[in-house]
């Protein structure tokens, strides 16, 4: 009887994981929305509804979608919780880079909403175990320790080529991709920005003083890292 019971309780257990493993398919739909309003509302910037700019923002909900279903599928051990971070933050670079390219800046705005939901999923990791969500939190805390202290050299030795924005961004990635991803996160970042500079140097199409966004190059490598996760 005891068994039966437990093999029972299992099977439920497994049901509930998969379903909450697809929410995140949800989680996507809803950043799509919440980074699409929240931009209008907060910068303002008339060329979101340019066409160009309506483009990257259709293609945002099914990247997300796609990336949410590629998580679900090949990455199997995987908590979910690890995955509503990791669509999150992708959700919110999206944003953060449109406007990094348009303005040249990262609006603050958007960093207190990366707080904000890294919050409330930890108040859930809370609820299901105390001792390694808490645990978690100190090392991820660590890593954005580590990060600032890593950005704001790189700061100092670029004679600030590195914005306050893009500083406050590097140290909130181990928030949603651990201590480890967010350092590697980092890393492909700086090779995308090298790359895109010479790239923009070659073709003349920035000069040596210029300043390229960086958001753009972050999102870029995070979404790497991330699609990595599942190979």
């Amino acid at each position: 009887m005891r068994k039966r019971r437990k093999s029972k309780n299992t099977g439920e257990c497994d049901q509930v994981e998969e379903i909450m493993r697809y929410s995140t398919l949800l989680i996507a739909i809803g950043m799509s929305l919440v980074i699409y309003y929240t931009l209008k509302k907060w910068t303002g910037l008339p060329n979101v509804e340019s066409e160009k700019s309506k483009w990257y923002f259709r293609i945002m909900p099914i990247a997300l979608l796609g990336i949410a279903l590629y998580l679900s599928v090949r990455c199997m051990d995987m908590p979910y919780i690890a995955m509503w971070k990791r669509i999150c933050i992708l959700g919110i670079l999206w944003g953060i880079a449109y406007v990094d390219q348009k303005e040249n800046i990262i609006p603050n705005q958007y960093l207190l909403l990366c707080l904000g939901l890294r919050g409330i999923i930890f108040l859930i990791e809370i609820l299901q175990n105390p001792m390694d969500a808490a645990a978690q939190m100190i090392a991820e805390l660590i890593g954005c320790g580590v990060l600032l202290a890593f950005s704001l050299l790189i700061r100092i030795l670029s004679r600030k080529g590195l914005g306050m924005g893009d500083v406050k961004l590097f140290s909130i990635l181990p928030l949603f991709l651990g201590a480890l991803g967010g350092m590697r996160a980092v890393i492909y970042s700086m090779l995308i920005i090298f790359v895109q500079a010479v790239f923009c140097l070659i073709t003349k199409r920035k000069g040596k003083k210029d300043v390229l966004p960086f958001a753009p190059a972050i999102a870029g490598g995070t979404w790497i890292i991330v699609i990595l996760s599942g190979v």
